[in-house]
């Protein structure tokens, strides 16, 4: 579980998931259902491990004993990371986790500062999401899933600290998971706002979860000109941007169909002028000329003018227009497209040996 991109998921030889094991661009890969990890190709950090439950009473000794100490990188307060208890302990962020009802962490996330790697100490698959001790009351009617720690802490800053924010355990992959395993959490909010990475893994993540709270989602989507997460427009400086895009979340709606807002914005979208019209007035009358983005097929028998249809075609477009062309005439040689084009323009057939040309 480093700073990688998931780019496929499929079966884990380990425990006999189907679909549970997720490869990283870096090599690795690591399986949510049974959390066995195998090294990638690259060379990985040697603190890289995903069941070290054993340590979880040191750890906990260690986080009680931490200050809270701000996390500069990320341009993120002390005062943030003491909302959400996360603890900087030598080169080490320490996040917790906590289930329903304990007040100690029943496991943490713990991310090196240098080499960036992860691992993961006690059992964070009992606990909530993360941040998630901080709402049990539900007394806000809107709660903010983002992806990572880093990201929650970000987004409850720019929100100052008005917002229910919250992460998911496992990443955008195991996405759909995390929202099941946290349905009664959740299902106490009257609308769930999504917050993925501005990235194919980010989207693909949101189909996952429509799965789960479609009728309450709504969708923040991040311009990745600005940022791809929530750390990003902390640190680019853009909290309005951020706010604003929470406030106009759109609701979630199954791809291929559009919102009534979506289908409004398309209406009153500036169409693109006409590129041209054709060389004969009868089909312009039917048509209104030839837009950008068409795909326009001639179709005919053989022998019937297809060929001489198009270079007329052509010809008009050259003349009347600034459009660059360029053509395929695949069944025929180059000096015969050559004399077609001239013939046209002469009006003479110049490809006939009877040609005075």
């Amino acid at each position: 579980m480093t700073e990688s991109n998931a780019i496929s998921k499929g079966p884990c030889d380990s425990c006999g998931s189907s679909d549970g094991n997720v490869l990283y661009d870096d090599g690795h890969s690591y399986c949510f259902v049974c959390e066995s990890y195998t090294h990638g190709d690259a060379e990985m950090p040697q603190e890289v491990t995903l069941t070290n439950t054993h340590e979880l009473g040191r750890m906990t000794q260690a986080w009680q004993q931490a200050k809270p100490v701000a996390i500069p990188d990320r341009s993120l307060t002390s005062a943030t990371a003491s909302k959400y208890k996360v603890a900087v302990v030598g080169e080490h962020h320490y996040y917790p986790y906590f289930d329903a009802d304990s007040t100690e962490p029943v496991g943490f996330k713990v991310r090196h500062l240098k080499t960036k790697a992860f691992r993961v100490v006690g059992d964070i698959k009992s606990g909530g999401l993360f941040g998630q001790q901080r709402y049990g009351n539900h007394k806000q009617n809107r709660v903010v899933v983002v992806e990572g720690e880093l990201d929650a802490l970000a987004a409850s800053a720019m929100f100052d600290d008005k917002v229910a924010v919250v992460s998911l355990k496992q990443g955008a992959a195991a996405a759909g998971k995390d929202f099941k395993t946290a349905y009664n959490f959740l299902d106490g909010f009257t609308e769930i706002v999504v917050c993925f990475d501005a990235d194919k893994a980010g989207l693909d993540a949101i189909e996952k979860v429509a799965e789960v709270f479609a009728g309450k989602l709504r969708i923040m989507r991040l311009d990745p000109s600005v940022g791809k997460d929530a750390c990003d427009y902390l640190k680019a400086g853009e909290k309005k941007a951020f706010t604003d895009l929470y406030w106009s979340a759109s609701q979630y709606t199954p791809k291929g169909i559009l919102s009534k807002g979506e289908l409004w914005d398309r209406l009153n979208a500036e169409r693109p002028d006409k590129l041209g019209d054709y060389p004969w007035e009868a089909l312009n009358d039917i048509t209104y000329g030839f837009r950008p983005t068409e795909l326009i097929t001639v179709t005919a028998g053989s022998g019937l003018g297809k060929s001489s249809i198009l270079r007329e075609l052509v010809m008009h477009v050259k003349q009347t227009t600034s459009n660059r062309i360029g053509c395929l005439f695949m069944e025929e040689a180059v000096e015969r497209t050559a004399e077609g084009f001239m013939g046209v323009d002469l009006s003479t057939p110049v490809h006939l040996p009877t040609s005075a040309v």
